[in-house]
């Protein structure tokens, strides 16, 4: 028998002995179903964790990275992240400086590099397509010109359905080796997305594991490739608003960035994309968005009047009024009906996109030639969808 043939052989005993049936795995949304699941590590102890697979195929769903408070070099929690872009789950990313918040390797979001330094690290990829590669990121390099969204984590742990160890070689020594929290993103053999979180430091209730045991684990998950992310007290994912682990710090940490996972139509106002804490919505084959969100981004100054259920947004010398449940708005003191009326959820306002664009004078445009239709706002001067 051929060594590459034993070493799978090896490989499946190693993934019989430690497996443990998984729980039953809850949709969440469509094509993002999640578990979670306990295993016992190579020394005996417990370990508990949680997973989330997610089919980038699948309508509107899309993982993204995310920057601390927007902004390169600032922290902020998981928590907040997923709150404030409306996303349905999400992981820790990857590992950062912790006196600048500087992201080691690479980090590109929606086509345009963040940062980059020249580091061995393992690079994770999303394209357009939703498609996902895991590998050595190169500038330029024609592998990483369809890549959407860039990650540098570390280190791999899965190539080709195999483990592989090659921590060291990536930089990663002394505790960092030892059983922890940790932190990982793999890739089925039918291309959907795995993203895992392990509890640890945590005696009697989960030990964590090693980034050896990890590469096995994440093979055990369905992972055919797979690479890691930040540990530690960064590990945490969140589903539906809740934080599922327990980390090790017993509470959040403040990160440099985070995976999200969104399921919602995407909208961009001259060319930045724009997350809804409360997601868009399709009444009547009309699409309502939150009111506030788009209007502060156009650079109007909103009021809400609680008692009279009214909305007042004013910029230089245009303004709208909109009262909830009606059928009509005014701009600039004239009644101009409305396809469906405005509607209260999760306390934003949600009116219909056309008009929240054309009342302030800016352009929409719903652009349908993509997998998934994306809508366009663009002010007098600002840049068009061509420009992305």
């Amino acid at each position: 028998m051929k060594l590459t043939a034993w070493f799978r052989l090896l490989c499946i005993c190693f993934i019989v002995t430690w497996a443990l049936p998984a729980a039953a795995a809850e949709q969440i949304a469509p094509g993002v179903r999640y578990w979670s699941f306990e295993r016992t590590n190579w020394d005996g102890k417990p370990v508990k964790g949680h997973a989330l697979e997610i089919d980038l195929q699948q309508r509107f769903t899309e993982v993204w990275p995310v920057m601390g408070q927007d902004q390169l070099g600032k922290l902020e929690t998981l928590s907040s992240m997923t709150g404030r872009t409306g996303a349905i789950a999400a992981i820790n990313g990857g590992f950062f400086d912790t006196k600048t918040g500087i992201p080691d390797g690479t980090l590109m979001i929606d086509g345009k590099t963040i940062t980059t330094t020249n580091i061995l690290r393992t690079t994770l990829g999303i394209t357009s397509d939703g498609e996902v590669k895991v590998g050595y990121y190169t500038p330029g390099s024609e592998e990483w010109q369809k890549a959407r969204h860039l990650l540098t984590g570390g280190p791999l742990l899965v190539k080709d359905g195999l483990p592989v160890d090659q921590a060291v070689q990536e930089g990663l020594w002394g505790n960092v080796l030892s059983a922890a929290p940790r932190t990982a993103v793999g890739v089925t053999a039918s291309g959907k997305l795995l993203l895992v979180e392990v509890d640890g430091r945590q005696a009697n209730y989960s030990q964590g594991v090693t980034l050896e045991e990890l590469s096995y684990l994440m093979i055990d998950l369905g992972a055919v490739q797979a690479v890691g992310l930040d540990g530690g007290g960064s590990s945490e994912m969140i589903v539906k608003g809740n934080i599922v682990n327990r980390p090790s710090d017993g509470k959040e940490r403040s990160v440099s960035n985070g995976l999200v996972v969104l399921q919602q139509l995407p909208v961009y106002l001259n060319n930045q994309r724009l997350f809804f804490d409360v997601p868009p919505l399709v009444e009547k084959g009309r699409t309502l968005v939150p009111m506030r969100r788009i209007f502060e981004g156009l650079g109007a100054e909103v009021v809400w009047d609680d008692a009279a259920k009214k909305v007042t947004a004013t910029k230089g010398t245009r303004s709208v009024e909109l009262i909830l449940g009606e059928a009509a708005a005014l701009v600039n003191g004239e009644k101009v009906a409305l396809d469906v009326p405005a509607q209260l959820m999760a306390g934003r306002l949600l009116v219909p996109m056309r008009f929240v664009g054309e009342s302030l004078g800016a352009t929409v445009n719903y652009d349908t030639t993509a997998t998934s239709p994306v809508i366009y706002i663009t002010e007098e001067g600002g840049n068009t969808s061509e420009n992305r």
